[in-house]
């Protein structure tokens, strides 16, 4: 199968879903199959990820300078570049899918839609925009990728899609956050910043759909 991927998330610093995607291109390369992978890139095409190169094609599709480098990237740009490789199933692993249809099947990645269920957490623009390119990716994809049951629920709720479509699948951790048990040095870090009960450690940004103060 020839799969088109959109991976310009991972040009830039990896949060998320760079990381989610970044993780999962990893682990596809471990996988023995007879399928190939086509990677799209906006500006450059990173160096770090040491991929099966004949499993892996990257393709770096620059825009024209004259024109606004991103909705139209996504939507019109990239997509013509991509249906010229008879693409099998194209995947966006970031809420949105291409206005031009790259290939035969389409499927996205809709991680939460906190920005429907409480329009008071976003700014108008970025809600609008977010909201209308997802509903669109929600409806015209074949598959729906979330990481929640509750996700699950709340996709069907308010963008009306068959459930049927939607495929719950948990994030795992990456490898580096196996625990490591060592009670001596436990012990020195609970001295050095005074804990003397559990701590709730949270290093990702404060928003106000992690209920980080809850």
């Amino acid at each position: 199968m020839r799969i088109g991927i959109d991976a310009s998330v991972i040009e830039r610093t990896r949060t998320g879903i760079s990381r989610y995607l970044t993780n999962l291109l990893i682990e596809w390369d471990k996988i023995q199959d007879n399928n190939q992978f086509f990677l799209y890139f906006k500006d450059y095409i990173p160096s770090d990820l040491k991929l099966n190169k004949v499993k892996f094609v990257n393709k770096l599709v620059p825009a024209p300078k004259y024109i606004n480098k991103g909705l139209i990237w996504e939507n019109v740009v990239m997509p013509l570049k991509a249906k010229k490789d008879k693409l099998d199933l194209f995947f966006s692993p970031h809420y949105t899918l291409p206005l031009i249809k790259p290939a035969k099947k389409l499927v996205v990645t809709i991680y939460d839609i906190s920005y429907v269920a409480h329009p008071e957490w976003v700014p108008f623009r970025n809600r609008y925009i977010q909201s209308f390119f997802s509903f669109l990716a929600a409806k015209r994809s074949d598959r729906i990728i979330t990481g929640l049951n509750f996700g699950k629920q709340e996709i069907i709720k308010y963008f009306k899609v068959n459930p049927e479509k939607i495929k719950v699948i948990y994030a795992a951790a990456n490898e580096i956050f196996v625990e490591k048990k060592d009670p001596e040095k436990s012990k020195l870090l609970k001295s050095k910043y005074n804990l003397k009960n559990k701590v709730i450690l949270s290093i990702g940004l404060i928003m106000n759909r992690r209920h980080q103060d809850t």
